[in-house]
């Protein structure tokens, strides 16, 4: 990438001095100056590179930059709480950009971290301009709710990105097929899509666990035709103390990061200001 300021090439080479350490959460998605950067999180399975396409439309922001989940690029474990996904998650935020206001946006189960990522950024005294939620699950999961089939879990994330999968549902493969289409580094390999495997398992219990935080920022609610979520309205309202816009869409849930959902919601934030 090129980087045209002195702030942005001071980044670039805190983060290749970041790299040299054992995980990073920080992905640039589309680079550019660091006036009015977007930070999204990752949705289930942990990987940020989703947002690459969405990423490439985002005209509205000067820069696009990503958290991957630890676990996937490395060996160590993930995290084992929203909170601590977070907290980790804003100090590279703060490294990056050290002072507000801060645009935010989560798919999924980025869009809870997102919100956590807000509190805490607003409880150390920091601004919050936006927060954009991609069909986030804000209501309480029912019990009895549970993944029972990983492969067939994978397999369908995977679609849903609009991936074309190998007929032989296989890691060396699959990790092939990831890397060519930039959802994962090569060098990773089938290391990762077990990673992708265990986050995707995992993410229900990390949600079922948290509570989400009042925050003052504005949220932007992007919602799926599929989400069947009773008292959104209200639970939006219970979430901030300042407005909230609540956006319905044609896509599915799953569809949110495809080439067609990333045009849709490029489109609706391109319309938000």
């Amino acid at each position: 990438f090129e980087h045209p300021s002195p702030r942005q090439l001071g980044v670039a080479l805190d983060q290749a001095e970041r790299k040299g350490h054992k995980y990073d959460p920080i992905i640039i998605l589309r680079p550019g100056p660091l006036k009015k950067p977007l930070f999204c999180v990752h949705p289930a399975g942990g990987l940020s590179t989703v947002y690459r396409l969405l990423a490439e439309e985002l005209d509205a922001f000067s820069t696009v930059i990503g958290f991957q989940a630890r676990g996937i690029e490395d060996a160590l474990p993930p995290h084992q709480s929203i909170e601590d996904m977070a907290s980790c998650y804003r100090a590279a935020l703060e490294h990056i950009q050290p002072q507000g206001p801060y645009h935010l946006l989560g798919w999924s189960l980025g869009g809870l971290v997102a919100i956590e990522m807000a509190h805490q950024l607003e409880s150390s005294g920091h601004s919050v301009a936006s927060l954009i939620l991609l069909d986030a699950r804000l209501t309480r999961i029912p019990e009895g709710v549970e993944v029972k089939d990983k492969n067939m879990l994978l397999k369908e994330v995977l679609q849903g990105f609009g991936l074309s999968l190998p007929s032989e549902f296989e890691d060396t493969k699959l990790a092939k097929s990831l890397s060519e289409s930039g959802l994962l580094k090569k060098e990773t390999g089938t290391r990762a899509i077990e990673a992708v495997r265990v986050a995707l398992m995992e993410a229900l219990n990390l949600a079922r666990a948290y509570k989400p935080s009042t925050v003052k920022a504005p949220i932007y609610y992007i919602k799926a035709a599929d989400n069947e979520e009773l008292n959104l309205t209200d639970a939006l309202a219970q979430l901030t103390h300042s407005s909230t816009q609540l956006i319905e869409t044609n896509l599915k849930h799953i569809e949110m990061c495809n080439e067609w959902g990333s045009s849709t919601i490029a489109e609706i934030i391109r319309e938000l200001g």
